[in-house]
């Protein structure tokens, strides 16, 4: 019963041994890159919304423009077209940015404009902060696909390491079984040659 128990224990370390080799091959832990890219790229629409500002005057364009280029809908004939130039595109969910004036960051500093995402549920109640947005005003925005990112990752990781776990524990059976027998084969005496030799003819 002892050694049974042994055996049983072994399938602790076993496990555990398993989800750190996992993890060890997954080199997408704690990775987020395309949330921190689209942070980036509303920056970006940001800058070039400054821009057209600069250009035309301030509240230039007017909402409904930046609207229209924000969705891909702006007339290559509007006088605003060539000063806002290429529409940024949608999100990774297929929706276009949107826009709001006059934004504070959470360290209180003002921002004339910023640009924001939906987020998956393609839904904004509050202008850019619900918890599934991300928004250009706030680098913790992303915080929310952070933390369901690494949710997924656990896991993907402990469902892995299971099915790891036993393979990982046939090994750590046989190890000591292994050594043991290369213990005996060291220790186990040599036979001797018992074969008689012939003396060598005398002259």
């Amino acid at each position: 019963m002892q050694f049974s128990l042994r055996r049983l224990l072994l399938v602790f370390p076993a496990f555990f041994l398993a989800v750190a080799i996992v993890t060890l091959w997954d080199s997408s832990v704690l990775v987020t890159p395309h949330y921190y890219r689209a942070h980036m790229r509303m920056q970006a629409v940001c800058y070039d919304l400054k821009y057209a500002e600069n250009q035309y005057g301030e509240g230039n364009p007017p909402e409904d423009v930046i609207s229209q280029w924000l969705a891909g809908r702006l007339p290559a004939n509007s006088r605003f077209a060539d000063g806002l130039g290429e529409p940024p595109g949608c999100d990774r969910w297929g929706n276009p940015y949107r826009f709001v004036r006059n934004v504070r960051s959470p360290d209180g500093q003002h921002m004339a404009i910023g640009v924001y995402s939906t987020g998956h549920d393609g839904v904004s109640r509050t202008g850019g902060n619900d918890p599934d947005d991300i928004n250009s005003w706030d680098a913790d925005s992303m915080e929310y696909y952070v933390q369901e990112r690494q949710l997924r990752d656990r896991v993907s990781r402990t469902t892995r390491g299971a099915i790891l776990t036993p393979f990982i524990f046939a090994v750590m059976l046989a190890c000591p079984a292994f050594v043991r027998s290369l213990r005996r084969s060291k220790t186990q005496p040599q036979p001797q040659d018992t074969a008689e030799t012939t003396p060598a003819p005398r002259d």
